[in-house]
């Protein structure tokens, strides 16, 4: 999608809620112009671990949209905007062609009320293609395929980012594929979208997108193989032990879906929806866990899902564990808890839905 805008002149963006560092990683392993992410504080070279702008997320997109178009000359209300997430809403309606990208139930219906596009791309997570390495590792970005054949190319982007990377957690674990930046490109309107920008190299290595609809998927059953969410929501930076219980989970046999970092509890739901996971685990040191928490299993009861297993790993302290076994929580795992013993409760306690599915 993204390239039939530049080829025809027209600039790309990513929004994110994560790092400024980030943004610009993506930006460059995509091939956008740039990216838009959340800026931290820096005084004599050092981080303060203090914003230096407005978080990157919901209203604040609009807010980095609004000061790229003041900078750029463009004009909004002629730009296109790509998102598959309920929080960017706020983004979607800034612009003035918003289209939903495999959007849930809700967002489905938020969709149809407002007129927009809706494109459905071939089950994200499962036909993800490698595009690009980044560094030493094996991160890369990638695209499903269209599944809507468009009469002409689209004219800018607000693309939301469907960007995959593959960890260091191997085998049966991999990178959720949905849901974790937006990517922008300015539409007919931008004034500054001239000939110099039209003619900017770009990165030809990248398999072309089929703007044909794809043949259907095979109807065979899925295997009784355990499937497990693995998630970091909200801002936490740290996620070694994560990856330690993802590569447990693996080697126990079970398909694993690591998140990566940085993940709003609406991008988790939706991604144990795409990947259909019998269990998710939320893995919170920040001590926004009773927050967090109650977000996600609410989001899941609002798409009408209760038998997936739930469970919270992390510095969670003794008192909120009752609270948040109420809510629907089925284990709290600590610091130094066995990762045989969270291979044998998520094996107990999603196995049954596993076989039955």
């Amino acid at each position: 999608m993204h390239t039939a805008h530049q080829d025809a002149g027209l600039p790309v963006y990513i929004l994110t809620a994560a790092s400024q560092e980030m943004a610009d990683l993506l930006a460059r392993v995509l091939a956008f112009d740039g990216g838009l992410g959340s800026r931290s504080e820096i005084v004599d070279g050092r981080y303060t671990g203090r914003p230096a702008g407005p978080f990157n997320y919901r209203e604040g997109k609009v807010l980095s949209m609004q000061q790229l178009a003041e900078r750029e000359g463009i004009e909004l209300a002629s730009s296109y905007a790509y998102s598959d997430s309920e929080s960017d809403m706020p983004m979607l309606r800034a612009v003035g062609h918003a289209v939903v990208v495999n959007p849930d139930a809700m967002l489905r219906r938020i969709a149809a009320e407002e007129g927009w596009e809706v494109i459905a791309l071939d089950r994200l997570g499962r036909r993800l293609k490698l595009l690009a390495a980044v560094g030493a590792g094996t991160a890369a970005a990638s695209l499903g395929r269209l599944a809507l054949d468009r009469g002409e190319a689209p004219r800018g982007i607000l693309a939301r980012g469907l960007g995959a990377a593959r960890d260091p957690v191997a085998g049966s674990s991999r990178r959720a594929g949905g849901g974790l930046h937006a990517a922008v490109a300015v539409a007919e309107g931008a004034t500054r979208a001239d000939a110099a920008c039209a003619a900017r190299p770009r990165a030809r290595n990248l398999p072309p997108l089929m703007a044909s609809p794809p043949s259907p998927p095979p109807t065979e059953p899925r295997a009784s193989k355990i499937r497990v969410v693995v998630a970091k929501p909200g801002l936490d930076g740290h996620d070694r032990g994560a990856k330690i219980i993802a590569r447990a989970l693996r080697d126990a046999g079970m398909e694993v879906i690591y998140t990566g970092l940085h993940q709003t509890p609406e991008q988790i739901v939706e991604t144990v929806i795409q990947e259909d996971a019998d269990a998710v685990g939320l893995s919170i040191l920040s001590g926004a866990h009773m927050t967090l928490v109650p977000r996600v299993v609410e989001l899941l009861r609002e798409q009408g899902i209760d038998d997936v297993v739930i469970t919270v790993g992390g510095t969670i302290p003794a008192e909120d564990i009752p609270e948040l076994k109420s809510l629907g929580v089925a284990e709290v795992f600590t610091p130094g808890a066995p990762t045989q013993a969270i291979v044998d409760f998520i094996r107990g306690a999603a196995g049954g839905r596993a076989s039955r599915n």
